[in-house]
Order: C-alpha cells, then structure tokens, then sequence
C-alpha cells in the first residue's frame, strides 16, 4: 500500500503544477478580455453618440436644403412632404419639424398633433448657430438637431433622431464580447493544456527514475528525449547514476 501511495504523489504533484499553470493562463486570458471589454464600453458609447450627433445635423441640413424653395414659395404641402419622405427613409427620425423665421410652425411628422412644449423644452441656439441637443424621452435619449435654413432668414430644421438602434447595437456588442471572451478561455485551456503536458509530460519519467535509484536500482535510465530543459537534466541524471 506506501508503494501505491508513493508512486501516486509524483503524478499528483505534476497534476497540480498543471493545474496551476492552466489556472494563471486563464486568469491572465480572463483579465485582458476584461480589460479589453471595459475599454470599449467606455470609449465606444461617447463615440457611437458622437457620430449620431453629426449624423442627425447632417439630416436636418440636407432637410434645410430642400425646403428652401417650397418654403419661400409658400407651399407648406410638400414642405410637408419633404419631412415625411425623411422620416421614411431614416427609420431613427423621430420627428421633423420646420419653423418659419418668425417662430412660426409650417410642417411636422407628428401624427397626433404637435407637442408644443418641445419648442421650449431646448433652449434656442444663438442666432446664426446649428447645433444638437440631447432630449429625454419616453424612449430614452432624442439627439435633436437644428439647422438654418438660407442662414437663419427664411427659418429652421429641427430633426429629432431617437437612441434606441444605438442602445441595441451596444447589447448586441456587449454578448458578442461575452461570447468571444468565453470562447478565448476555452481556446486557452485546451491550447495551454496540451502545451503543458508537453513541457511537464516528461516529468513523471525523472520522478520514477530518482525512485528506483533511492531504492538502490543504479541500472535505471531516462530516455535522453528532445535537447532541452528536460533533456539536459535527463542527460544530467544518466551520467549521475
């Protein structure tokens, strides 16, 4: 039975450095992926909504430019028009609307009626300035453009353009990342495992032949093996014995 005992210590042994090799190479796989992740949760948003600003000032001066004449024409119908074709086409429009140079309403998207309060729930832009501002919704976050339309003199844009595609891209990263993290970890496991056994298979062999030396068997010998580590001291031990 100590015979038994014995010989298992060795394989337990060299179990464990395994074990424990395998053990930091997933935490280090782990932590990088995390760290890799959280870079991109911080950085990813602000320039996702960045580019959703421009995106929305962009829309409201292609708007500008069209409305110029039918507005100037006094044609509130395909003033009309206009915005419910970019509505259609950009399906993160919320809502278009145009002011005259008065402060007057000529056309809007709204199909249960024009909220008033939004004319004053932003403040205006100085005279002569496009800007966006972020509105709170019951959708969530509205990236409210406004543009000028011939400078100012003939009235403006305003062009609401909602988060939610945004939000939902960023969930969809979000598992995708989870997704290839876990994937990362296994890929390490498995890769790190063989390339242990391969570096430590070697070592049971040593532990079995300083065994049989300690009880007295000087015939013993460790196969030489490939000239590394391993088998240098393999070499090491043959010439000992």
């Amino acid at each position: 039975m100590r015979r038994q005992e014995g010989s298992r210590r060795p394989r337990l042994r060299v179990q464990g450095i395994r074990a424990k090799l395998i053990s930091v190479l997933l935490a280090l796989t782990v932590a990088m992926g995390l760290v890799s992740i959280l870079q991109l949760q911080a950085t990813l948003p602000r320039t996702l909504r960045e580019e959703l600003d421009k995106r929305a000032l962009s829309i409201a001066r292609n708007v500008a430019l069209r409305v110029t004449d039918p507005l100037l024409t006094a044609n509130p119908l395909e003033v009309r028009n206009i915005l419910a074709d970019v509505q259609a086409t950009n399906p993160d429009v919320r809502y278009a609307f145009v002011l005259d140079s008065r402060g007057a309403l000529v056309a809007h998207t709204f199909s249960g009626g024009f909220p008033r309060d939004l004319l004053t729930q932003r403040p205006a832009p100085p005279d002569g300035t496009e800007d966006v501002q972020w509105l709170l919704s019951e959708e969530g976050v509205i990236h409210d453009a406004t543009a000028l339309i011939v400078d100012g003199l003939a009235g403006q844009v305003r062009v609401g353009l909602s988060e939610a595609h945004l939000i939902a891209m960023l969930r969809d990263m979000r598992r995708r990342q989870i997704l290839t993290l876990l994937l990362a970890c296994v890929l390490a496991v498995l890769l790190g495992y063989l390339g242990i056994w391969k570096v430590t298979g070697r070592v049971p062999q040593l532990v079995r032949a300083a065994q049989a030396v300690g009880r007295g068997d000087l015939t013993v010998r460790v196969p030489p093996g490939p000239a590394d580590e391993f088998g240098h001291l393999a070499e090491t031990f043959n010439q000992m014995v």
